[in-house]
Order: structure tokens, then sequence, then C-alpha cells
């Protein structure tokens, strides 16, 4: 199931994607030319977050933080990727 969704609803959506996966295939940032994308994807579900500007997309994934707790490494290398 592959599901895109508004900046309102993301964190929420995003947060549930990772809380409950049991194997998350992906996690990842891609950048281009326009804009910075984020991609969940589990056993069940593909989630794709995008931001204009990256620093939204910053301060998404430190909110993100708070929210996955299981994941805080992960998000940290996220942070780090879309520093460089």
């Amino acid at each position: 199931m592959k599901v895109n969704v508004q900046t309102k609803e993301a964190l929420q959506v995003i947060s549930d994607t990772l809380n409950k996966a049991k194997m998350l295939l992906a996690f990842d940032i891609v950048k281009k030319p326009n804009r910075v994308e984020l991609n969940v994807k589990t056993e069940e579900k593909e989630v794709v977050f995008t931001c204009v500007d990256p620093l939204n997309m910053e301060t998404f994934l430190e909110k993100l933080k708070t929210s996955v707790p299981y994941h805080n490494d992960d998000i940290d290398e996220l942070l780090a990727e879309l520093a460089s």
C-alpha cells in the first residue's frame, strides 16, 4: 500500500508507520533539484513526505525523533545527510 500525505498529517502517519513496522525496508532522504523527500517503506506501507525547503525537512525530522524513540539513531543519520 502506498500512501501520499500532506504535511499536516505526515508526522502522525510516519510515526505510526515506524512504530508499528516489523521490518523497515527503507528510511532515507532523497535530495532532488527542487525538493527533499523522506521515504519510509515497511513490509506493509510506503510513505513519501516532500518539502521544498530543506530547513522544513530538518524541523520535521526533529519532531519525528520525539515520536519514534526506537529510530533516533536513524533520524540522526538522516539529519547529517541533509546537512551535507
